[in-house]
């Protein structure tokens, strides 16, 4: 590569959304060129191969697959979506004390479970569940108007508050708020409209990628290479250039040689912060210096991934969320993992995943792995060297025992990802799970952030901007796209 080349996009950083926005574009016939620091692409969507097992250290999880959703309607357009690809997971089971719930994905199948289990409650049930199959349909279709709608009506209330304006009964509150502390580091203290826009994009389903959720970035990569983009990995961008309010290039490191990219448009799809903190001297925006400055990381999270030994037996199903109580008021503080007071015996919310009763191409014939995720925050876990690994990993296997005590573990066959790990892979300050804390404030704030950005010419998509998870960055990448294929037409980039 020459040390000086030029393209219509250059986007920044290859993790989900940054390959989605590139392939995006480029079959969209944009030249595109996509930067990544780390050797291979996926951000946090990658798989450790370990004795025939492909442990996964990131989200196992996706949305927004039924026909006509965004993420279906995504793959489909690159030519990508295979039903064979996608496997649908089981209902949730949450357990609670001795007490074990099911609770399932799909809005409508909730809805008659609720409807069963609560039958004096069918008619607030009712008005619930049509209000939010409305928004799931208007999330999925990128109806912007009705989606600010609702933002506007739920961003400024807790999602505690929303359900006690349709239902009294604690026990409705649990089976409605389950989804939030694993999948979102949200209980229902916090923030209304990414709760139910969680619920939302999980309402039709959610889907385990057949063979590992890496392959859905292996498959972007392909098509990005396919419509003749260009992918630059272990390449890091160390400053830019800017001419008035526009971006003209990034300046980056390959194998030792600078590189000047130049383009007509940027997407920044990773940790967005240090370019922001380059150009800000020149934007003069003290509104938004604010803004930024008032929003911290949101939590991070240790995986504990374990083959299980061959001839053990293992649950019924794929995903168990362990919560502390039937009193939802009760779930704040239980909600991140402290080593000092797990070592305790004090339980913090945890999922426990064996995703291999759904997808047995994970694992050799006949054998299963399990995946433990706890959310955490700073300074909360046992820090040093291997010894504090090794720490780290018997509190954790102390949870799966007290959940499981007859499964049998095998500690020598465990890796324990650590904030860390996800920090030096993604760039994401802290190895933060999901970009910003998702508290009321911070939602509001992060909509200054994009997609349309600070700049006329660079766009904000992924998780630290306004939308976060495996969704929100798919979603976040192909409004993006839209934004540069309506408003920037091919035909007026060469004029």
């Amino acid at each position: 590569m020459k040390g000086s080349e030029s393209y219509e996009v250059i986007v920044i950083g290859a993790g989900i959304a940054g390959l989605a926005a590139a392939a995006l574009l480029s079959s969209r016939g944009y030249s595109t060129c996509l930067l990544e620091k780390e050797d291979t692409v996926g951000g946090s969507l990658y798989t450790l191969e370990r004795s025939g097992h492909r442990l996964q250290g990131g989200p196992h999880h996706i949305g927004g697959m039924a026909d006509g959703e965004l993420v279906h309607s995504l793959l489909s357009e690159l030519g990508l979506y295979d039903p064979e690809l996608f496997l649908q997971s089981p209902p949730l089971q949450a357990r609670i004390g001795d007490d074990q719930i099911s609770v399932p994905f799909v809005l409508e199948e909730l809805h008659r479970e609720l409807q069963a289990a609560f039958p004096g409650e069918s008619p607030r049930l009712s008005d619930f569940f049509r209000e939010l199959v409305q928004f799931r349909a208007a999330l999925n279709s990128n109806d912007r108007e009705l989606v600010l709608g609702y933002f506007q009506r739920w961003s400024r209330m807790t999602y505690a508050q929303y359900l006690r304006s349709f239902f009294d009964h604690p026990e409705i509150h649990v089976y409605l708020s389950v989804l939030g502390p694993a999948y979102g580091a949200i209980t229902p203290e916090g923030n209304a409209f990414t709760m139910l826009s969680m619920m939302a994009t999980y309402g039709s389903g959610a889907y385990y990628v057949k063979g590992g959720m890496y392959r859905l970035a292996e498959l972007l990569h392909q098509s990005i290479l396919k419509h003749g983009g260009t992918v630059l990995t272990g390449t890091r961008m160390e400053y830019a250039g800017m001419e008035g309010r526009t971006l003209s290039s990034v300046f980056a490191r390959k194998d030792g040689q600078l590189l000047q990219l130049s383009g007509s448009m940027f997407i920044s799809a990773g940790n967005f912060l240090p370019l922001y903190q380059e150009l800000k001297s020149g934007l003069n925006n003290r509104r938004l210096d604010t803004k930024i400055a008032s929003m911290t990381p949101g939590p991070a999270a240790l995986r504990l991934l374990m083959c299980l030994p061959p001839s053990g037996r293992v649950p019924g199903s794929s995903d168990y969320i362990v919560l502390p109580s039937w009193r939802t008021e009760d779930w704040p503080a239980a909600m991140f993992y402290n080593s000092k007071t797990a070592a305790e015996g004090e339980q913090s919310i945890s999922m426990i995943s064996f995703p291999t009763k759904v997808d047995a191409t994970l694992s050799p014939a006949g054998e299963h792995h399990l995946l433990l995720t706890v959310l955490t925050l700073p300074g909360q876990t046992v820090q040093g060297g291997p010894e504090a690994r090794e720490a780290n990993k018997a509190i954790l296997t102390g949870t799966i025992h007290r959940q499981f005590p007859d499964l049998r573990l095998d500690l020598q066959q465990s890796w324990l990802m650590t904030p860390g790990d996800l920090e030096r892979r993604t760039g994401g300050i802290g190895g933060s799970v999901f970009g910003w804390r998702r508290g009321g404030s911070d939602v509001i704030h992060a909509n200054a952030i994009g997609p349309r950005s600070f700049l006329d010419n660079l766009y904000v998509a992924g998780n630290w901007g306004p939308s976060f998870g495996l969704f929100g960055s798919l979603y976040s990448a192909a409004e993006v796209a839209r934004l540069i294929t309506e408003r920037e037409p091919r035909a007026m980039l060469h004029q």
